[in-house]
Parts: C-alpha cells; structure tokens; sequence
C-alpha cells in the first residue's frame, strides 16, 4: 500500500528530529561525563597536592628542629674540647689531685676503674703503666667532671658525654655502670671504637668535628651516634678526643611515632641505606631510597614522599603517604560531585522526553507544509509526461519549494520551444555524425597504407642492409688478409652473406620469415649468424641459459632482428672486438642481452637513426620492453624482456619483416 507523501514527511522529521534530540542528550551527557571526571580528578590531584605540602612541612619543620639539636651537640662537643685543651695546656692553674670521686680499684680483668655509684665513670686500660705523669693526666681530666654534668640535659637526644685520652683513659657522664647491661671485657679499650677513631688524625686531619655512624654503645645503652672533636695542645700534640652521645632511638622516635593517617616517617643515611623506618614501611623501602619528592611509582601503589636533609650528619629525614590513603579524604567531595551529576543526567532525560512530546505534536503541521507545493509539483510532471506541455504549477512562497516551482514553469516554456525545433536539430545532428564516420574511415585507410610502408622499411633494412653490412666487411677483411686461404675464407663467406641475403629478399615477398629461421630453432638461428659475423679480430659469443622453448614466429624474427641491428652498430660504429649474446629462458619469459667492448656513445646525444627506434619498436609489437644502456668508453648493452603471455599480437611477424 502507498503511503502518503505527508505520512513519509511527517515520519522523516519526526525521525531526524529524534535522532537530533538523542544527538545533543548524548552530547550532553558524554560533556557531564567529562566534566565530572575531569573535576574529580581536579579534586584529586588538589588533595594529592595539599598532602604532599603538609608531608613537606613535617619533614621540613622535624629537619630544622633535629638540625638544631645537632647544632647544639656539635657546639657541646666543641666547647669540651676546648676546655679540654686549656686544661692541658695550662696545668699549672689545676691542683695536683684526683677528683674522681672515689678511688680507682682495680677490676679483676686488669683495668682501673672507679664506684659504679660514682655519677662520673672513670676507665684506665690495664695496658696504660701508672706513673706519676699518668695519675697527673688521670687527675687532670677529673676537672671536666662539672662541665660533664652542666651539659647533660641541656640538649635533645643526648644520653652521655665523654672524654677519651689518646692513651685509652676515657671518663663518661653519666657512668656506662647505670646503663641497663655493662660490655666492657678484660681487653676493651675505647681507643678502638669508631667514635673515637674517626677523631683521629690519621682520619681527621682537618681537626674538625665529626659525626659519627650509628654504632652499638659498648655499654649497653643501644643505638647511639656521636659528634666527636679532637683535642690538641698548643704545641700541635693529639691529646684526646671528647664527644656527646645522642640516642637514635630518641632521635627517630617523632619520626616512627607518626599515627598512619598522617604518614610513615623514615631516616636514610648518606649512602642511601634505611637507618630507620615506621612501622608499614617495608614494602616500600627500595623506592624510597631514591629520595626524590613527588610522586614515586611503584609495583604496590604511588607513594606521595617528602625528603628534607640533614646536612649536620650527611642524613635524609623522609615521610611518606600512599597516594590511595590520601585519595580517601577526598571520597566524600566526589560523592557529592557524584550526586550533582545524576542530577544533571536526570534534568537531561526530562528535557529529552519533554522535546520528543512536542515532536510528535508538531511534525503533522510541519509535514502539511512541506508536502503541499510537492504534491502540486507531482500533478504538474503527469501532466507534462502526459503530453500536455502547458501544465503550469503555482509558485505559494518564496521559499526551495516556490523556487522549485518557478524552475518547473520555465522548464516547460523551454520545452515548448525545444519541442518546435527538435526535429530540424536531430536532421542536423545525423548529418554531422555521418560526415565525421566518413572522416574517421579515411583517417583509419590513411594510417593503414603509413603502417604498411613503415612495415616494408623495416624490412628492407633488416635483411638487404643487414646482409650488405656483412658482405662489404668479410670483402675487407679478405682485401686485408695476407694470405690467399684466408681471403677465399672471407669470400667465401661474403658469397654466403650474398646468397642468404637474395634468399631472403625473395622470401619476403611472399614470406617474411628470415632465412636463418627456416628450419631452424632460434638458437640455432643465433649460432649461424655468430659464425657468419666472426671474422678478424671480432668474436661473438653465444651463451644460452635454462631450457629452450619455442616462441611464436612473431617473437622470434623480432629477436633475431634485434641481433643482427645490435651486432651491425657494433661492426660499423662501435669499433668492438667481442660481443657477448646472452638468451635466457625462464617460466616467467625470455630475456635477451646482446654486450660489446665497443667504444659506446651518449644516448641524449646520439643521432636519429633508423635502427634503434626499429629495434624498440619491433620488440613493443610482441608485447616486450627494450632497453639500452651505453656511455662514451664502456660499451654498450642492449636487453629485451619478452614476458610470458604479453605478445598483443601473434601474427606479427607477417608484419614486421
């Protein structure tokens, strides 16, 4: 059943505007789709960042705190040591006595050493011979006992100062004795423990300050490290080494006390090897090594990690937080973010139905509209068709459709005229297609008798001129011989040139097959022209490649030719001594390569002749390319490729002579 050209409009807008209307909703929604992630990742990346700031300020605040209380050690250490120095150097303004407290008993390990009850702890190694300069030395140091005790406390993380004579006679506030266990055996001496070794001249000869590497207090009050100076006399003599011992475990403690939410503090030495970490930062330990600020990738997660150095000991104070833990303060903004959107979606989907309600009302008016003048355009064509070529429509608008309609009525006026001529225009359209069908034939006979005559030169040259080339060259070669054999040679074979040539004059009036193919394979034909060529100083030789298969008269003759025009240029103009015949036989074709030694010639510069273009154009008719290679002193190299299946014409040879 047809349907209403109206029905059809009113469907089509009703659809084009649905697709439209689902168009923008889904523009609409892909853009709030977009908007939304690219807000949430804003969030994201602005809590990403606002964490990384405050890991920064902790880790940069608890630096400048711990590089001040370093500060404050090393400033210690200092001012001991040079107290130490005044002492030894001016011993005259210090009583001779020991101060130490208690008396010096000797253990039973062999060393000296004063009442663990005793607040100082006095130590003298039993390889140290008491003599009256050594108990003066023992008495002396008794005086830094005070300041010992003024220090201790005054700064952070310190748990005991000491004073260690090059001699291994060492005294430390408070007394090693009160630490939880005592570690000093029969052979200890303090001499050989790093944080006086690193003092030493040999190890420090700039007389600077030192931090010392954490190391185990042989005392048993744990992990420590040390800011150690040496002390020197005036006149340049090591005297001893004084230091302050603070307690790694007090010096990372604000560091692994770090509640998780707020994240896992970590402490890197100079070399990159974790001293200290919190608790949870096992995973992540050989990233955070690298000490780099920012976001470090790795295979568990992205880690937000803020560095800060401690330039005092060479160390790197870090903190770190799991960017995934951080994101989760930000999972209530975009839930919210998540609300507002469904929202959003919802207002389009109301939008959406509420355009597809007027849609439906409106495409039937719309549809009148548009069909109307189309209709009377309808009306209008079956009249026309129908023969009555004075149907006119009326024009209602000014708009495509009232256009359409003006086209129409012009249209039907022209045809009226064109209608009044139309037979005087088609008497005068057959004559001018006749006399150009009379002009054609005569086009196509003149072109026929040129391609005849071209077809007759072609081959006049390729046999009597050819056979005349060789005949005058074997009568020279005879003229020149020196003996008369060789001469009747030449003759003999110029009265054979002579004979093949007749023959072949009389064979192409009546068969244009050469001579040299009569009963003859190509091959065979190419073997006898060599022989017939060679004489004096040319040689020509044949090489023949894969196995042997016959071609069509057409394609043989065209060879053939191109071998004897290649071999001609080489007698006559080349001056060659050897030419080289190469025919190869292939699945895909034959090829065809014809070399001399001659003395070659410019190509771009070579005079028009008639053998080279006869040559290009024989091998072309059997469906073949030709090409030519030669420059002035390197010869010359003519190669044919006759494809399998490309010959355009199988009687060609009738044609080409």
């Amino acid at each position: 059943m047809r349907r209403p050209l109206q029905q059809k409009i009113a469907v089509l807008l009703f659809v084009v505007i649905c697709l439209s209307t689902l168009l923008v909703a889904v523009l609409a929604l892909r853009g709030v789709a977009k908007a939304h992630d690219l807000a949430v990742q804003e969030v994201r990346h602005a809590v990403t960042t606002e964490t990384l700031a405050q890991l920064q300020g902790f880790v940069q605040e608890k630096a400048r705190r711990d590089e001040l209380a370093f500060a404050r050690v090393r400033s210690d250490a200092r001012y001991l040591a040079n107290f130490a120095a005044f002492i030894y150097d001016h011993p005259e303004l210090f009583p001779d006595a020991f101060q130490g407290g208690t008396p010096l008993v000797r253990t039973p390990e062999g060393n000296w050493q004063n009442d663990p009850d005793t607040a100082v702890g006095v130590f003298v190694p039993r390889t140290v011979s008491w003599t009256p300069a050594g108990w003066r030395e023992v008495g002396l140091m008794s005086y830094i006992d005070p300041l010992l005790k003024s220090l201790y406390g005054h700064t952070p993380y310190v748990v005991n100062y000491w004073v260690i004579a090059a001699n291994g006679m060492a005294r430390t506030y408070p007394h090693w004795a009160s630490a939880p266990s005592t570690q000093l055996g029969p052979d200890y001496s303090f001499t050989e423990e790093p944080f006086f070794l690193l003092a030493t001249p040999d190890q420090n000869p700039h007389r600077a300050a030192v931090w010392v590497p954490p190391y185990d207090d042989p005392a048993g009050m744990g992990r420590l490290m040390a800011a150690a100076v040496p002390v020197f006399s005036a006149d340049g003599q090591f005297r001893a080494v004084v230091g302050a011992g603070m307690s790694l475990t007090e010096v990372q403690g604000e560091i692994l006390a770090l509640p998780p939410q707020q994240g896992i503090g970590f402490l890197l030495a100079a070399d990159g090897q974790v001293l200290a970490a919190g608790e949870g930062a096992d995973q992540y330990l050989p990233w955070l090594a690298a000490a780099e600020d920012g976001r470090l990738v790795t295979e568990d997660g992205v880690l937000l990690a803020a560095y800060a150095s401690l330039p005092s000991t060479g160390w790197t104070l870090g903190v770190f937080k799991p960017e995934q833990q951080a994101l989760q303060e930000a999972e209530p903004i975009i839930a919210n973010l998540r609300r507002q959107v469904n929202w959003i979606r919802l207002g389009i989907g109301m939008a959406i139905c509420v355009l597809l309600g007027v849609a439906w009302w409106a495409t039937p008016s719309l549809a009148r509209t548009v069909s109307r003048p189309v209709e009377q355009l309808i009306q209008g064509v079956r009249r026309m068709s129908a023969g009555e070529l004075s149907a006119r429509v009326p024009v209602a608008s000014d708009d495509e459709l009232g256009l359409l309609a003006r086209e129409f009525n012009r249209m039907a006026d022209h045809l009226q005229d064109l209608y009044a001529t139309l037979e005087e225009k088609v008497q005068e359209r057959s004559a001018a297609l006749l006399a150009e069908e009379k002009s054609r034939q005569a086009k196509e006979r003149e072109l026929a008798v040129l391609a005849e005559r071209q077809r007759l030169a072609a081959e006049i040259h390729d046999t009597l001129a050819q056979g005349f080339v060789g005949i005058i060259w074997q009568v020279e070669a005879a003229r020149e011989a020196g003996d008369t054999a060789s001469a009747e040679k030449h003759l003999e074979k110029a009265c054979q040139l002579a004979r093949s040539s007749l023959a072949e004059a009389r064979a192409s009036v009546w068969r244009l097959r050469p001579d040299l193919l009569q009963g003859k394979s190509l091959v065979e034909a190419l073997e006898q022209l060599s022989q017939r060529l060679t004489a004096g100083q040319l040689r020509v030789e044949l090489q023949v490649r894969g196995r042997e298969e016959r071609l069509s008269p057409a394609r043989e003759v065209a060879l053939l030719r191109v071998v004897q025009e290649a071999l001609n240029n080489a007698l006559r103009h080349a001056g060659a001594t050897l030419v080289l015949i190469e025919l190869t036989f292939t699945s895909a074709g034959v090829e065809l390569q014809v070399r001399d030694n001659g003395q070659g010639f410019d190509l771009e510069q070579v005079q028009a002749g008639f053998g080279l273009p006869n040559m290009r154009e024989r091998i072309e008719a059997v469906g073949g390319r030709l090409a030519i290679t030669s420059k002035p002193g390197t010869g010359t190299v003519v190669r044919v490729c006759l494809p399998e299946g490309g010959e355009q014409n199988g009687d060609s040879d009738s044609g080409s002579g």
